[in-house]
């Protein structure tokens, strides 16, 4: 069984045969959110956030309510995070993401983090809240310092579509984050879980099967269950 472990709705979902997605959902997409239990009956998994760039869609006090409505059905809440690309104020975003990570450890639940050039404050962040649950960056796509930060502190990483890249700086530090709990995710591009995992494979001189049976240890480790 292949883990897509961050990606998005597009059309209609198929069965969980050969592959599990986790669907991150946008709180304020009530279309998708009208979709988790046909979702989760296809053995599929949703966590729901609200996404940096929805900061003006909605209050957090309704993203809670809707969070605390699909509880029974969720293995996590975000993706939320911090955007240096957008126009809502750095302290504004810091603020909604703060909300969401104290929302994760009261309900205990994983916290999955969008981040674009704001490491440092992520880092700064679970320092200070000193999180009870796990936080998992989706995507990541930086440097091997910044990863090792990430890592030293306990954070998770998820990687995407760069690895497919031999230019791509994570080409030559990957082994490395392997050594820690690592996923890998489509994040809802174009290209086919089956491909990561196989790529993984290649580059860690190690069975699909095997990098499999890792994966699911480790979102058994991350979620308690999958």
């Amino acid at each position: 069984m292949y883990l897509d472990h961050h990606t998005h709705i597009s059309g209609s979902p198929s069965n969980a045969s050969e592959i599990m997605r986790i669907f991150s959902i946008d709180a304020s997409n009530f279309e998708d959110l009208g979709k988790i239990s046909d979702i989760k009956s296809m053995g599929h998994a949703c966590t729901i956030g609200l996404h940096p760039m929805s900061f003006n869609a909605m209050t957090f006090e309704n993203v809670s309510r809707i969070i605390h409505q699909y509880r029974d059905d969720i293995l996590g809440i975000g993706e939320c995070g911090l955007d240096t690309r957008i126009a809502v104020p750095r302290q504004n975003q810091i603020e909604l993401f703060t909300a969401h990570a104290e929302l994760a450890m009261e309900m205990h639940l994983p916290l999955i983090i969008h981040c674009v050039r704001s490491y440092d404050d992520i880092v700064l962040l679970h320092q200070r809240l000193k999180p009870s649950t796990p936080w998992i960056i989706h995507g990541f796509n930086r440097t091997e310092n910044i990863a090792s930060k990430l890592l030293d502190q306990g954070i998770f990483l998820s990687i995407g579509k760069e690895l497919l890249d031999p230019k791509h700086p994570i080409s030559t530090f990957f082994k490395k984050i392997a050594e820690y709990p690592f996923f890998l995710e489509t994040d809802g591009k174009d290209i086919a879980i089956q491909t990561l995992y196989q790529q993984a494979s290649n580059m860690l001189d190690m069975s699909i099967e095997a990098i499999s049976t890792n994966i699911a240890s480790h979102a058994q480790q991350v979620y308690g269950r999958i």
